[in-house]
């Protein structure tokens, strides 16, 4: 496993659950008070990959609103932690336990 400040290189075999390929609007907050819209580019049961259109620090609590399409309801929030990144693409670790 390679570390350095910006990133960390994982091994996507060691992942704890299966990862869907999913494109979806997304917009987010984070608790220093960074906003934007972004969209995911996949999605698990423990988190999900961001495509954001700013660098949001590692270790930063995030807000995330899916939006829904077709519907008229106010998407699905959920909080996570920013666990790596690199360039645009944001990893992020749900955090069950936070309620929005």
């Amino acid at each position: 496993m390679k570390k350095n400040k910006k990133t960390i290189k994982r091994d996507s075999n060691l992942r704890e659950k299966k990862r869907v390929d999913t494109v979806q609007r997304v917009s987010y907050r984070t608790n220093s008070s960074i906003r934007g819209e972004g969209f995911s580019q996949n999605l698990s049961e423990n988190g999900c990959c961001l495509f954001l259109n700013e660098e949001v620090p590692i270790g930063s609590l995030i807000e995330i609103t899916f939006d829904r399409l077709g519907s008229n309801s106010n998407g699905v929030r959920v909080i996570g932690r920013v666990i790596w990144q690199k360039d645009f693409l944001s990893g992020i670790k749900f955090l069950p336990d936070i309620k929005v």
